[in-house]
C-alpha cells in the first residue's frame, strides 16, 4: 500500500491518496472512493506525514509528496452576464418596494378605498392647531445711529490776567455759583493807594472846574480857562476808571451761572496771567455734537428728535432735539457735524461723556405683525393667512424692526389673521383650527412653540 499526498482534495485542501495492494485507489477521508474498499480505511485517513506508522497496526511507511495545484478557471460571459441580471433585478425590486411605500404613506395619494385609506384620509383632512394674530398699527420711525460727545452748554476756564499773590479765595470745589460771584482775589494793596490819589486829583479838578465855571457865567472868566479847568477834571475822571480797572483785573468773578470745578489754587500762590484757577460749566443742558454721513443730511433737520443713552446710566434714555447742522462737510470724511441739546436739570449728565444717539425721522403709522410670523424664503419674506379656515402663504414686504415687532407694507391688508404660532405645520389650503386660549394652547399644541418659531430675515 502507498499514500501520496495531492491538491485535487475537498476545498483545495491537500488529500492522502492511498494505493492498495489490491490496486484499488482514492482519496482518503470520509465518504471517499477508498474507504468501503478497505477495512483500514479509517486509520489510512488519519495518518498524516508526521504520525508514525505503527500508530496503525499493519500499516507500511508512506511518503508524502506534493503535487501542483491547478488554477482556477475564469468565469464565462454567460455567467458574469448572469449576475449583473440579477444584481439589476434586485434594485429595480427595492425602487418599487420604496415607491409603493410612498404612494401607501401619502395622504390624499389615491392609496386602497378600505379601512387603512380612509384612515389616511382622516389624518390629511384634519385641522391643525394654530395660533394667530390680526394686523394691527403702530408707531414707526427711522433711526440714525451716531456717536457723540457730551459738552456743556456754557463753558470755560478761569485763569488769571495779572501777576500777583492769591490774598482770597471765595468758592469750593463742584460749588454753585451765580453769574458776577467773586471767586478769587489777588493783593491790591498799591493799585488800592493809587485809587485813593487818583479820587483825590478827582475830587480838587472837580471843585477848581465848578469855580471857574460859575465865574465864566458872571463873565469875570475866559472860555479858555473853563476849557482847561474842564479837561483837568476829565483826566483826573480817567486816571481813576484805570486804577478801577486794573483792580478788577485781580478780582476773579463767575462769567455766568453753573458749576465749578476742582479748585487749582490756594492762599498765597504766586499767579502769572494764563495760570488756571478752576473751571466754570453751565450743565443745565447738554450740547452733543456728533457726525452724520452726507447722505443722512436729508433725512436730519432743526427741531428733530433724538434720544441718547450714557453707559454711566444704564437703560435710561435721554430725549432731546437738533439744535442746527453744520454748514460745511468734510472733504476727508464726507461728514458734517449735527448739534443737539438735551435738557439736564439734574446735572447728572457730565461734559466729556460718550452719548450713544439715534436721531428720530420719518415718523409713521404702520401695520406691524409678531417677528415669528415672518418667514424667509430665498430673498422673498412670507406669512401664513388664515381664509375660510385654510392657510394661505401670502407674499409680504416689510419695513422696519423694533424688538418683537415687523412693518408690514405690503402683502396684507388690515383685519386679517396671520399664523404666529404652528408656522412650520401648515401647508398651502391646509385647514386649521385657530386657538384664541391660552389653555387651549398649552393642551392641543404641546410642543408646538419650537415649531412655530420661524425664521426672521
Amino acid at each position: 500500500m502507498r499514500a501520496r499526498v495531492s491538491a485535487s482534495g475537498r476545498f483545495g485542501l491537500p488529500a492522502i491518496i492511498v494505493s492498495h495492494p489490491d490496486g484499488n485507489v482514492g482519496p482518503s477521508g470520509v465518504g471517499s472512493p477508498g474507504e468501503a474498499d478497505f477495512p483500514d480505511a479509517k486509520c489510512m485517513s488519519l495518518m498524516t506525514p508526521r504520525q508514525p506508522a505503527s500508530a496503525c497496526p499493519g500499516a507500511q511507511q508512506m511518503e508524502p509528496r506534493m503535487e501542483p495545484s491547478t488554477p482556477k478557471e475564469p468565469r464565462t460571459r454567460r455567467a458574469v452576464k448572469r449576475e449583473a441580471l440579477f444584481t439589476f433585478g434586485a434594485a429595480l425590486g427595492l425602487a418599487g418596494l420604496l415607491v409603493g411605500g410612498y404612494l401607501w404613506l401619502w395622504p390624499g395619494s389615491g392609496g386602497d378605498a378600505g379601512a387603512p385609506g380612509a384612515a389616511r384620509g382622516e389624518r390629511a383632512a384634519r385641522a391643525v392647531p394654530v395660533v394667530v394674530a390680526e394686523i394691527e398699527y403702530s408707531d414707526f420711525v427711522d433711526r440714525i445711529e451716531a456717536l457723540g460727545t457730551a459738552g456743556a452748554n456754557e463753558s470755560v476756564t478761569l485763569t488769571a490776567k495779572v501777576s500777583d499773590q492769591v490774598s482770597a479765595i471765595h468758592f469750593t470745589d463742584g460749588m454753585l455759583v451765580e453769574a458776577g460771584d467773586v471767586l478769587v482775589e489777588l493783593a491790591s494793596d498799591e493799585n488800592a493807594a493809587q485809587l485813593a490819589q487818583a479820587r483825590a486829583s478827582l475830587d480838587e479838578a472837580e471843585k477848581a472846574y465848578r469855580r471857574i465855571l460859575d465865574l465864566e457865567q458872571r463873565g469875570t472868566s475866559t472860555r479858555a480857562q473853563l476849557d482847561s479847568a474842564l479837561a483837568r477834571r476829565n483826566v483826573a475822571q480817567a486816571q481813576v476808571e484805570a486804577i478801577e480797572a486794573r483792580l478788577a483785573d485781580r478780582i476773579v468773578r463767575a462769567p455766568f451761572s453753573g458749576v465749578l470745578g476742582l479748585r487749582m489754587v490756594s492762599l498765597g500762590t504766586l499767579m502769572r496771567p494764563g495760570d488756571v484757577i478752576t473751571t466754570l460749566d453751565d450743565i443745565s443742558r447738554i450740547k452733543v455734537d456728533f457726525s452724520l454721513p452726507e447722505k443722512f443730511l436729508t433725512a436730519v433737520e432743526p427741531g428733530q428728535l433724538i434720544e441718547a443713552k450714557a453707559a454711566a446710566y444704564a437703560g435710561e434714555t435721554f430725549r432731546g432735539e437738533v439744535t442746527a447742522v453744520d454748514t460745511r462737510v468734510d472733504p476727508v470724511t464726507r461728514a458734517a457735524t449735527v448739534r443737539a441739546e438735551i435738557p439736564n436739570e439734574d446735572r447728572r449728565l457730565k461734559p466729556g461723556m460718550l452719548m450713544m444717539l439715534e436721531v428720530l425721522s420719518n415718523q409713521r403709522r404702520s401695520m406691524t405683525l409678531p417677528e415669528v410670523a415672518v418667514y424667509p424664503v430665498a430673498d422673498q419674506n412670507y406669512v401664513w393667512v388664515v381664509e375660510n379656515g385654510r392657510a394661505k402663504r401670502r407674499a409680504v414686504e416689510t419695513g422696519g424692526r423694533r424688538p418683537g415687532l415687523v412693518e408690514i407694507l405690503a402683502g396684507v391688508a388690515e383685519g386679517e389673521k396671520v399664523i404666529v404660532e404652528g408656522v412650520n405645520r401648515v401647508q398651502e389650503n391646509r385647514a386649521v383650527e385657530i386657538l384664541n386660549a391660552a389653555e387651549d394652547s398649552a393642551e392641543k399644541t404641546a410642543g408646538l412653540g419650537s415649531e412655530g418659531a420661524a425664521l426672521t430675515p
